[in-house]
């Protein structure tokens, strides 16, 4: 089986301060993996680093068997941060918010297609969120905007989704069925529209390998 995800002694270091040291990880295709941990342990550190985003200090990184910015070049990463960095004040809609994650792969003047907004709607659709196609973002709940945003990063196609503490502003319910349709997308492309939301303490990140 092919690796999504390789990493071999990686170190990282912000501020001067050391974060991670020694860390050792294989994420085979067609896997998911939950990383849990206490506040400040280095978990979005890590996350970041694979994603490109923040410079290791030492060891060895590969995604797909690419570099970090590579893999990012070529739109292989669908990422949810912990805070979206949506100004709640513009007047954007959910289906606007969805369609920005095609920025990455034609920037933010690609031209948006009418198939585009038909499978923004599907993407919406698919996170419990039919109908609110037309709802300004920054008026939802936190657990509905959290849906929209997970449809953001899933919009482009990605090889490789990574959830930085997905549960953040949604009720604790479902986490049984959460895991369900982890599962059920990872396998099909597809999640029912009832889906709930999920929280494991209050660190969960993930990293998903998904179908191509």
């Amino acid at each position: 089986m092919s690796r999504a995800v390789e990493i071999e002694d990686l170190g990282a270091s912000l501020n001067g301060r050391e974060i991670l040291t020694d860390i050792n990880l294989t994420l085979p295709e067609g896997r998911f993996l939950g990383i849990v941990g206490p506040n400040g342990g280095g978990k979005t550190t890590l996350l970041r680093i694979i994603l490109g985003l923040v410079k290791r200090a030492s060891g060895r990184l590969q995604v797909f068997g690419k570099t970090p910015k590579d893999a990012a070049r070529e739109g292989l990463f669908g990422y949810l941060p912990q805070h979206m960095n949506v100004d709640t004040s513009f007047p954007a809609t959910s289906l606007d918010v969805v369609l920005m994650g095609l920025y990455g792969k034609g920037g933010a003047f690609r031209r948006i297609s009418k198939n585009d907004k038909n499978r923004a709607g599907d993407m919406l659709k698919t996170m419990g969120m039919a109908g609110y196609e037309d709802h300004i973002y920054g008026r939802l709940s936190g657990g509905q905007q959290q849906r929209v945003s997970i449809a953001r990063a899933l919009m482009s196609e990605p090889r490789l989704l990574i959830l930085d503490e997905p549960s953040t502003g949604i009720d604790v319910v479902g986490q049984e069925d959460f895991y369900t349709c982890l599962r059920d997308f990872k396998r099909n492309s597809f999640c029912p529209s009832s889906w709930p939301p999920m929280t494991l303490g209050s660190s969960l990140h993930m990293l998903m390998r998904l179908p191509v």
